[in-house]
């Protein structure tokens, strides 16, 4: 998951923030979501080293991994809201779909492997309702979502039912 926050934050600040008409309108919109990001790189490192305490069952991990988590969440949430509310809006009315399934292709899927893929994507429609999974599942080919929901979504259902 923290893999996941640190590549999300640097698709946006690198390839969406700075795209087209988003670099035009960015405005105090784009500054306050980079300033977001640099508040909340430094509170993951102590969610990382928690949560390895925890893996190799040192004492007071567990206490420690939720006082992180609860850290971590006094940054992240506002900003999630902030760009939920706010930037993806403005990102909406500035990029085509065209850009943003570009953007996305670029930053988010061809960096990354299928076991990435499959374990993000998998985590990504874990508790969504069915019509919402319905479509996220079917932005992905038929071919690669096969792959992402028959063989690595078992393995993704194993590796949680093992958390």
């Amino acid at each position: 998951m923290m893999d996941f926050l640190h590549h999300h934050h640097w698709s946006e600040d690198r390839g969406l923030y700075p795209r087209g008409a988003v670099q035009s309108r960015r405005g105090t919109a784009r500054g306050e979501m980079n300033a977001d990001h640099r508040t909340i790189e430094p509170a993951i490192a102590p969610v990382e080293e928690a949560a390895r305490d925890l893996r190799a069952d040192r004492p007071g991990s567990g206490e420690a991994l939720g006082a992180a988590l609860s850290r971590l969440s006094e940054v992240l949430l506002p900003h999630l809201e902030r760009e939920e509310r706010e930037m993806m809006p403005l990102v909406s009315t500035s990029i085509t779909d065209a850009q943003w399934r570009a953007w996305d292709q670029e930053f988010n899927i061809e960096p990354k492997g299928m076991q990435q893929l499959g374990k993000e994507g998998n985590w990504l429609i874990d508790g969504l309702d069915d019509s919402s999974r319905d479509h996220v599942v079917h932005l992905v080919p038929p071919v690669p979502r096969f792959v992402l929901l028959r063989i690595l979504g078992i393995r993704h259902r194993h590796d949680f039912a093992a958390l």
